[in-house]
């Protein structure tokens, strides 16, 4: 027995070492390749754990159905008999769980399956594991064939049961909708749909996938909100379905508009929700990191800032667009003035034209009226004059307009620059303006600064939102100062701190020592301020690291950020934290004291801690 259970056991554990490779790589998966992970983890579980098995195959069969539709052209014919394998194992883990009318379901839906691409071998395989329940009574809420015939006892028990469910879970989704808290109501309606889909509903189906929808686009996702549209449309449109088929599609060209002067601003309902919903994540985060769970808080935390982005990034769209519109109007205009002066300009000529043939005409011909003819001359002259001093005023006014235009043009461009330096660092900015590629990213050695205001909440929950914004303006202002003189850019705010990174701009500056004396400079200046009471009491917490990163332009043609990413970013993050357990201000790294120009005198030894996301500890010294 010992020998049997040490040949078993390595077993074992080389399964679910493979389990949670699967599972890792179906994290990163799309469409048939992430379809084909799930039958595999199905696979996996069917003789360890059918219960998670059952999670894996409802996956796999409603993924199956939303890629395996008549209108899909990107498949290969190798591929469809994933659809009706879906099926199989879903009927498998449904056995083994004893649950065998639904086991009995999962094998006629394969088999139909298989029969429509004509598939023998998955038409053996389901008839056969149809015709092993043959010979089961089934017990517990399924069909009991050979006690209770064709009553269906354990079938209408089932349905019952998943029907008190489905109704309960439905009227969350509606409590949740109707206290605005749209994303639990999302997660709801797709419970929903779920149980609906393995019930063959597929009007109720269609109904929910447009109702999460119409959610994703009041919170303002609208890539969820374009492909949950895009679903019930293909749904519609193969059950020849029509009711609302008009409202579904305006929402679909709402989507997706041609050009930025057709995009709709949001609604101040749409901002007041994307706000709640920021502010929720800020508090999620803030929990998180109450109670030490940093990966949590770094996760709320960036959604709090992707949020807090949108906002920002919707207000400049709109104020582009409205310059856009302005400077379209404005060369309208100027495109009318010159066809206006075009056209005087040819009339003026052609009228020179038809005068001078009508002279030669009354010259040859009344040559005898010399004198009549020399009066007539004078008289067209003097009225030619005129006219000419008319046509060159209005060149003139004609001129002035360009000259006013360009005026404008360039107090655009001094604008455009003004209000991208407030976006982004001076080096950024001009970096970008002088066209250099920054598409491609590289890697860099920098020192990162992470600057965090402590009891910032409870500080915030006592004041008004402009005092607040006062608050924030007086202490970053200087701190922004201290951080450009030492040679640093301020890649971005995190609410109550930032980022900031040192040895971007130019090679030869000592990255370390000088993000080293700008946070010192900032913990004496705040200090000094805090003392005269030009701001209140204020308490930071800065934490310096070092080492390699990724820089480049991250984005699409739309939207680009100036970005800075790698472990050393993390890294920097976490010893900012850090700053709460040791009761300091001040906390640099082993990486950053070795590549100071002038070594500090330290009466301590570097601490080691085991940081998050790194194998090896970090060594740590204190400084304020």
């Amino acid at each position: 027995m010992v020998i049997l259970l040490w040949c078993i056991c390595p077993m074992v554990v080389f399964a679910q070492d493979s389990i949670k490779e699967l599972e890792r790589a179906l994290n990163d998966s799309h469409g048939v390749q992430r379809l084909k992970l799930l039958n595999q983890i199905t696979a996996q579980y069917l003789a360890t754990d059918p219960k998670k098995g059952l999670k894996y195959a409802r996956q796999a069969t409603t993924l199956a159905d939303n890629i395996f539709k008549e209108k899909s052209k990107a498949l290969f014919e190798g591929e469809l008999s994933l659809h009706p394998m879906s099926y199989l194992h879903l009927g498998q883990v449904q056995f083994a769980r004893g649950k065998y009318y639904d086991a009995q379901q999962a094998y006629n839906k394969a088999m139909t399956l298989a029969q429509t691409i004509e598939d023998e071998e998955l038409i053996k395989e389901s008839q056969l594991h149809l015709s092993s329940l043959d010979t089961i009574n089934v017990k517990e809420g399924n069909v009991i064939k050979n006690t209770f015939g064709n009553l269906r006892i354990g079938e209408k028990i089932k349905d019952k049961r998943e029907n008190l469910t489905l109704n309960f879970i439905i009227k969350q989704a509606k409590n949740a909708e109707s206290q605005k808290h749209y994303l639990k109501a999302i997660e709801q309606y797709e419970k929903a749909i779920e149980i609906l889909s393995d019930q063959g509903d597929h009007d109720a189906v269609t109904e929910y996938a447009q109702q999460i929808a119409m959610l994703y686009g009041k919170i303002g996702d609208e890539k969820k909100a374009l492909d949950h549209y895009e679903l019930v449309l293909d749904r519609k449109e193969q059950l020849n379905d029509t009711t609302g088929l008009k409202d579904i599609q305006e929402q679909l060209a709402e989507l997706r508009p041609p050009i930025i002067d057709q995009e709709t601003p949001w609604s101040a309902e749409q901002k007041e929700e994307i706000t709640k919903e920021k502010e929720r994540y800020r508090l999620l985060a803030e929990s998180s990191e109450e109670q030490q769970d940093l990966k949590k808080s770094l996760e709320y935390y960036k959604l709090y800032t992707e949020l807090n982005n949108r906002l920002k990034d919707e207000e400049q769209t709109r104020q582009m667009a409205l310059r856009e519109k302005t400077y379209q109007l404005e060369k309208r205009s100027q495109e009318v003035a010159l066809l206006k002066s075009e056209k005087e300009v040819q009339s003026l000529t052609l009228a020179q034209q038809e005068t001078q043939l009508q002279n030669d005409r009354i010259f040859k011909r009344n040559l005898t009226l010399g004198i009549l003819f020399l009066l007539l001359t004078t008289l067209f002259i003097f009225f030619l004059y005129r006219g000419k001093k008319g046509a060159l005023g209005k060149l003139n006014l004609a001129y002035g307009d360009l000259k006013l235009t360009q005026e404008k043009l360039v107090s655009a461009e001094s604008r455009i620059k003004r209000l991208l330096h407030q976006q982004v660092s001076q080096g950024v900015a001009q970096q970008l303006l002088s066209g250099e590629n920054t598409d491609q990213a590289k890697r860099k050695f920098v020192c990162v600064m992470f600057l965090d205001i402590r009891d910032f909440t409870p500080f915030a929950e006592q004041r008004e939102p402009e005092e607040i914004i006062r608050y924030q303006n007086d202490v970053f202002s200087f701190m922004i100062d201290i951080i450009d003189q030492h040679k640093g850019i301020i890649n971005q705010f995190l609410g109550d701190g930032f980022m900031a990174t040192f040895g971007l701009q130019d090679d030869e500056i000592p990255e370390c020592e000088n993000a080293f004396q700008a946070a010192k400079e900032i913990i004496t200046k705040t200090r000094e301020k805090s003392q005269e009471g030009t701001i209140p009491e204020t308490r930071l917490g800065i934490g310096l690291h070092a080492g390699n990163v990724v820089v480049g332009n991250v984005g699409t043609a739309i939207r680009k950020q100036y970005s800075i990413t790698g472990n050393t970013v993390i890294t920097a993050a976490r010893i900012e934290q850090l700053n709460k357990e040791f009761k300091s201000q001040l906390l640099i790294s082993r990486e950053v004291f070795d590549k100071l120009n002038n070594p500090i005198e330290i009466d301590q030894d570097f601490t080691e801690v085991i940081v998050k996301g790194r194998k090896k500890p970090v060594e740590l010294l204190k400084i304020v």
